[in-house]
């Protein structure tokens, strides 16, 4: 809530609303206490994880992360120019977010406390970001070890070089986002120059809309493959690696028509004539295909198209089966403190902060802290309140997982 909207539900209560410059004085310092507040909440989790380690017989200083940055932009639509159009940035780093933070910059105006730590003319950098998330972790005597990101993040770079300024003989191995590797799979399949006899369509819109399915069915049907491969292996991936050659020598062979191999190696493919994967598909039932009239150009297009998830080195690049959604989760939930269509100047790390902590420790519990923090004190029936607020979201929490729900990967 804005300063103008509290003046007035205050003056609707027939409360004296206080001046605008107090409230944004009240506003900074209390910014500043939660900045503290998070950070130190922050250390005490990444000690928490140390000690996990330690009962799971791990190395207690190495984690696995995932890395996926946020700009405060509503028209980025190129993933070659991330940042553009943005003027704030952040990323989130698994359960933790590090704010934005570059050389020092002085301000051309010289006001106090201005907050701005990159020139105005500077772009917005991923590698940056991965460089401050590195040194941060690395002075603390935590090493990444595994850093998994989309496609287009360069986060795990930076991480690495980082580390490597005080660790030269440490690796930051990057790993690939399961998720955004099918989705490279089906714009692949998309632009492949397929034959014009693959598909059956009278008209070349139809053909292409055949097409698109087909694509989508090639991302479903991978993602499905690697999934069940992981759970029969407990995922160890040189188990998964034993199956693949076979694994994509009957998938290639199902498209074409053959399903000799399915029953045995397909995984998702009965090889019957009553149900089968021509069957099973709904993206194939869309269109009623059938049958592929593929010629030989056509088959090794798609075996290139089909080992992006279905080979070794695919294979070992998410080999942790790990994605960035959980990080995208918390950029969504942090748009309630720092919606992308307001620019704040001023409070920009603070609202990070508040945010952060939230989702951190469940509302509720936050909102104590900030409190006890700040030398509030509550009453009982408030203390009740929150509690109750925090019952609500674990009980949401748990609704939501209890849910079976089919996930496209």
């Amino acid at each position: 809530m804005g300063s103008t909207k509290l003046q007035e539900l205050l003056a609707r209560m027939n409360c004296p609303p206080p001046s605008r410059t107090s409230m944004q004085r009240m506003t900074h310092n209390v910014g500043k206490e939660l900045i503290q507040l998070n950070n130190r909440d922050m250390g005490e989790k990444l000690e928490i994880v140390k000690a996990k380690n330690q009962e799971r017989g791990l190395a207690e200083k190495e984690i696995n992360v995932t890395v996926d940055g946020r700009y405060n932009s509503q028209t980025i639509t190129s993933r070659k120019k991330p940042g553009l159009n943005a003027t704030q940035e952040s990323d989130v780093l698994e359960r933790g977010l590090v704010e934005r933070k570059g050389f020092k910059v002085e301000c051309p105006n010289g006001h106090e406390d201005c907050t701005a730590n990159l020139h105005r003319a500077a772009p917005l950098s991923e590698y940056e970001m991965g460089k401050e998330i590195g040194t941060q972790l690395a002075l603390q005597d935590i090493l990444v070890k595994n850093a998994t990101t989309d496609g287009d993040g360069r986060a795990a770079k930076g991480i690495d070089d980082a580390t490597r300024a005080l660790h030269p003989m440490w690796k930051v191995e990057r790993l690939a986002d399961y998720v955004h590797l099918g989705q490279s799979q089906f714009r692949a399949s998309l632009r492949a120059k397929f034959s014009e006899s693959m598909f059956y369509g009278r008209t070349k819109e139809i053909r292409k809309e055949m097409k698109k399915a087909f694509s989508q069915d090639v991302k479903c049907r991978s993602s499905m493959i690697i999934g069940q491969l992981m759970e029969k292996h407990n995922k160890v991936t040189a188990d998964v690696c034993k199956d693949l050659p076979k694994v994509l020598e009957a998938t290639l062979r199902c498209y074409d028509g053959d399903c000799s191999m399915c029953k045995q190696y397909s995984v998702v493919c009965t090889g019957d004539e009553g149900y089968n994967w021509w069957t099973r598909s709904k993206y194939l039932g869309c269109y009623n295909i059938t049958v592929l009239q593929m010629d030989e150009k056509d088959k090794l297009l798609l075996q290139e198209i089909l080992k992006m998830k279905l080979s070794e080195q695919a294979l070992n690049s998410m080999k942790l089966y790990d994605t960035t959604n959980k990080n995208e989760g918390v950029h969504r939930a942090l748009s309630v403190n720092l919606p992308k269509n307001v620019i704040y100047s001023r409070g920009m790390q603070s609202r990070l902060a508040s945010g952060i902590h939230r989702n951190n420790n469940k509302p509720g519990t936050s909102a104590k802290m900030k409190c006890e923090h700040l030398g509030v004190n509550l009453s009982e029936s408030s203390l009740q309140f929150l509690s109750k607020m925090d019952r609500d979201y674990t009980y949401k929490q748990e609704y939501e997982k209890s849910q079976k729900l089919n996930v496209d990967g």
